[in-house]
């Protein structure tokens, strides 16, 4: 979502850099290039400032959403469907809960599941699939049916799946 709000805010800026350069290409004053007033330039130097601005920062959240997915995906090869399925048919670690996980809170479970068991909350934040306190709400919940637990690391916590204990 972080991207495409970046994405829009280039759009936005990129258009008012078009409307400023088409302004003062319209009636340039003899001798001169590009006619604009002061506020005329204003703006487009802002223009230019925002559209840089709006594109490192879509940059980076796609930089940061694919560092997340590339953290999380597993070291070994994917695993077949059948894979998939054997936890359900054995009644894994997990147990009866994870049916009655909403979308959400299974959507975070997995990622955390194909982390390797264990990943910092700020890396799940930084994913940009949920908000800092959306991910603090689904960990409580999780937290709350022994599915997870969290440890301090440092200015963050280390949330790792619970062993079945």
């Amino acid at each position: 979502m972080a991207v495409w709000t970046s994405v829009l805010a280039a759009g936005v800026s990129a258009v008012v850099l078009v409307l400023m350069l088409d302004r003062g290409l319209a009636e340039p004053a003899p001798g001169e290039t590009l006619s604009l007033d002061p506020l005329g330039w204003g703006v487009l130097v802002a223009a230019i400032a925002c559209l840089s601005v709006s594109l490192a920062m879509a940059a980076y959240a796609e930089f940061l959403k694919r560092a997340v997915e590339h953290a999380s995906a597993p070291a070994g090869p994917t695993p077949s469907d059948e894979a998939q399925e054997q936890p359900s048919q054995e009644e894994g670690e997990a147990g009866p809960d994870l049916g009655r996980l909403t979308e959400d809170e299974r959507r975070l479970y997995e990622i955390i599941e194909a982390a390797g068991g264990e990943v910092l909350q700020m890396k799940l934040v930084s994913s940009g699939e949920f908000s800092k306190s959306k991910v603090t709400r689904l960990l409580d919940k999780l937290e709350d049916r022994d599915l997870i637990k969290r440890e301090r690391h440092g200015m963050t916590n280390m949330v790792r799946l619970s062993k079945g204990e």
